[in-house]
C-alpha cells in the first residue's frame, strides 16, 4: 500500500490496521515531507502498535514513491491525498502506474476546491467527465 499526505499518520494507521484485520501481508509505505510531521506521524504509528507495518520516509513524496516501489511485485491499494492540485496529483499517478495489480484500488483525496463555483477542472479530467 502506498499512502502520501499529511495527517501525521493517521491514514497510515486506519491503513494498517486494516491490513492486520484482513490478515493479508504487506506494509503501508508513506511519505512525509516534513521531518516535524514526520516524527509526530512515527510516535503515532508507534503507539498504535503498527510500527512493523508502515514504512515512514522522509523527504520529496515523488523522489520516494519511485525507489519503494522498485522491489515491489505489485501494488494493491494506493491513496494519493497529499496535494490536491491537478499537476501533482497526476505526477504521484504516474509514477505509481506500473506497478498495480490487477485487482488494484488507487483512492484519490481531491475534496479541495479551488473555484468559488465548485466547478473543479481538476476532478473532471482526472474522471474523464465534463
Amino acid at each position: 500500500m502506498v499512502e502520501t499526505g499529511t495527517n501525521w499518520g493517521c491514514t497510515a494507521i486506519v491503513l494498517a490496521q486494516a491490513l492486520v484485520d484482513s490478515g493479508c501481508d504487506g506494509r503501508v509505505a508513506t511519505f512525509e515531507l516534513n521531518p516535524e510531521n514526520a516524527d509526530i506521524a512515527g510516535k503515532n504509528v508507534k503507539a498504535a502498535g503498527l510500527d512493523e507495518h508502515v514504512k515512514l520516509q522522509v523527504g520529496d513524496r515523488r523522489q520516494l514513491i519511485e525507489a519503494a516501489l522498485q522491489n515491489e511485485i505489485d501494488l494493491h491499494f494506493a491513496f494519493i491525498g497529499a496535494s490536491h492540485f491537478y499537476d501533482e496529483v497526476t505526477v504521484e499517478f504516474e509514477l505509481i502506474s506500473p506497478k498495480p495489480a490487477p485487482d488494484a484500488l488507487v483512492l484519490f483525496d481531491n475534496s479541495y476546491r479551488t473555484e468559488e463555483d465548485g466547478k473543479d477542472p481538476r476532478v473532471k479530467a482526472l474522471s474523464g467527465r465534463s
